[in-house]
């Protein structure tokens, strides 16, 4: 069953009946989707070059007891991801949400990025995410419902320690999520997650130096890097049409903050709880994130800790949601 339909019958896992495609599943973050989104009940079709890497995803998948198919895709090559899109598709029929994780990272020193470091990055980042999701939203527009997440990153919203281009292709990507949300909508749904510093292959040896780390942990309250299962918490949540259903896209920040700037006293506060809620319903506690910042216009009529950010955004606030 998919979001469009309605959910799951009571009593069911949250994502029951669903079918989810995850680029990039055979990397940290891309896994860690994969697996969260079965364990929340749904089946899984991995997209990734590496087959042999998605065969262990598969595995996982299989351990939380959901079906699972790998299917070869290279997002750095536009004209491959049509046939790669038809696979996923077929296998089941149906596609009920296709989560963008994945992601290039080409470091190098400012002065030193070359044009084939930025064409790489911006090929994967942005150019194959769009032509991937293009390929799933024809189909799902036919159908009539439908959910894309795509994983983006703070580095595309703040000036982070992250290299020139990978920072402008995921500004890029929050805004293209921004085109997809309005021209898809109402079938189909888009929203985006943008973790912070989380420990993954890209970055693992950047992380691993002394000045490096101690900067990613001076500026995150909570003390850590984050975790490839704290963002895909988020994402199940952005999937789930009963927590952000009214929210016209969403934007959710898994970056370790506990505290905002200014209570927002004059709004119904529905997300925050409804988030956990259902984060641990669908998880555990353990795996759903601290906290999450929200973009977009909250309905009224809402409990629950939600504080909004001094500075708007898009004609929306930015809301920080605490989670716990």
């Amino acid at each position: 069953m998919s979001p469009g339909d309605g959910g799951p019958p009571p009593g069911a896992a949250p994502l029951a009946g669903s079918v989810a495609v995850v680029s990039g599943a055979s990397g940290g973050i891309g896994s860690a989707i994969a697996v969260s989104l079965a364990q929340a009940g749904a089946a899984v079709v991995g997209m990734a070059r590496r087959m042999d890497r998605l065969e262990r995803t598969g595995e996982r998948v299989g351990a939380a007891g959901r079906e699972f198919i790998g299917v070869r895709a290279d997002l750095s090559d536009a004209g491959s991801l049509a046939d790669a899109s038809r696979e996923a598709w077929e296998w089941k029929g149906r596609v009920d949400s296709v989560v963008n994780a994945a992601g290039t990272l080409v470091r190098g020193d400012l002065l030193e990025v070359t044009p084939a470091d930025w064409d790489e990055t911006f090929g994967v980042n942005v150019r194959g995410t769009f032509f991937l999701t293009q390929a799933f939203a024809g189909r799902m527009l036919a159908r009539g419902s439908g959910s894309i997440v795509n994983v983006t990153s703070v580095a595309g919203q703040v000036t982070t320690r992250a290299p020139a281009p990978y920072s402008a292709s995921k500004a890029a990507l929050i805004q293209l999520t921004r085109v997809l949300a309005v021209r898809l909508a109402p079938a189909v749904r888009v929203n985006a997650v943008g973790p912070a510093y989380v420990r993954t292959e890209l970055n693992a040896g950047w992380l691993d130096a002394e000045e490096n780390l101690g900067w990613v942990r001076g500026r995150t309250p909570l003390g850590r890097v984050g975790t490839p299962g704290d963002v895909a918490g988020a994402v199940v949540v952005g999937w789930d049409h009963e927590v952000l259903g009214q929210v016209p896209v969403a934007f959710l920040v898994v970056d370790g903050v506990t505290e905002a700037v200014e209570e927002d006293r004059n709004r119904a506060q529905r997300v925050v709880a409804r988030v956990q809620e259902r984060c641990v319903a669908s998880l555990s506690r353990a795996k759903c994130p601290a906290a999450f910042h929200v973009v977009g216009q909250l309905p009224a009529g809402a409990t629950g800790k939600v504080r909004r950010s001094a500075v708007p955004r898009d004609g929306g606030a930015i809301y920080t949601v605490l989670a716990g």
